[in-house]
């Protein structure tokens, strides 16, 4: 039989006496501490984050691509513990969307502010988008199951963007290619899974398609 915990409980005179407590199950204990490293993460990242410039995208406040990276790379190594899989998304603005040309660089910098926030608000609290790239932006999607739900999530983002942007008396539409990657099977480290996403994203616009799946012959 194991040992019960030993603690003090103070008694009705003042002094303390022997209480004890069951000890924690095996699994208990498992549970506790997955839930402390998950919490960690996020922590960690974020006292790190006013020691380092840059890692905080100064134009539309997301995570900047060393930032989402670190975030990433403790995910997964989380997720690869738990036998867990996720998504990666790449969204890639098309080339004529900002517009810098034609309307001016303040234009596209807050086309480019108005298209994070609606990516940040399409996504669930639960996912973790950050700026990768000039035009380029990577959603983290935890227990995304497969590129079936992978194409929902795409759809809603896509739908997301399509909707006129207003910015003074200019009307503007976000265009994008989406490329998908899935962990493990298409990645198991950071770098890896991040350049899957982006090659699928890039397939997508070669194939003048809107969203592609990385090591799918097909995109949709």
């Amino acid at each position: 039989m194991r040992e019960a915990t030993m603690i003090e409980r103070r008694d009705s005179q003042g002094g303390t006496r022997p209480a004890s407590t069951p000890p924690a199950t095996a699994g208990q204990l498992r549970e506790k501490l997955q839930r402390l490293r998950l919490e960690l993460v996020d922590t960690a990242v974020g006292e790190r984050q006013p020691r380092h410039v840059g890692w905080q995208d100064g134009l539309t406040s997301l995570p900047s691509r060393a930032h989402f990276r670190l975030r990433l790379s403790h995910t997964l190594s989380l997720l690869m513990r738990a036998g867990r899989p996720m998504g990666l998304l790449c969204v890639g603005l098309t080339e004529s969307t900002p517009a810098t040309v034609t309307f001016g660089q303040a234009a596209s910098d807050e086309l480019l502010r108005i298209v994070a926030a609606r990516l940040r608000h399409a996504l669930r609290a639960s996912d973790v988008i950050g700026r990768v790239g000039r035009v380029e932006f990577a959603c983290m999607l935890p227990d995304l199951a497969n590129c079936q739900d992978g194409g929902k999530v795409a759809r809603r983002l896509l739908d997301t963007l399509a909707a006129q942007v207003r910015i003074g008396s200019i009307e503007l539409t976000a265009s994008a290619n989406l490329g998908l990657a899935m962990f493990p099977c298409d990645g198991r480290g950071a770098d890896a899974l991040l350049d899957s996403a982006d090659a699928a994203m890039f397939r997508a616009r070669r194939e003048r398609s809107e969203v592609a799946f990385f090591g799918q012959a097909t995109s949709r």
